[in-house]
């Protein structure tokens, strides 16, 4: 027959296992922070340039079909 041996510890003290979940939400909001200010970023640096380029064709539309003034 062969012998096993199994060893037991806990892995965390009983008093601070009930604060483990607050500690772990608290933990987690930088990361959501970092993501949401990296969404953030990536947003205007595409959203500026579209958003540049749709009212620049807006303007020339507007200018193209005026044409010029008249003259007295």
């Amino acid at each position: 027959m062969s012998r096993m041996t199994v060893s037991y510890e806990s892995a965390a003290p009983v008093g601070i296992e009930f604060l483990s979940p607050a500690r772990g939400a608290f933990g987690a909001v930088g990361g959501i922070l970092g993501s949401l200010a990296a969404i953030a970023i990536l947003l205007a640096t595409v959203g500026i340039p579209v958003l540049g380029g749709l009212l620049g064709l807006r303007w020339l539309r507007q200018r193209l079909a005026v044409g010029p003034a008249a003259v007295g």
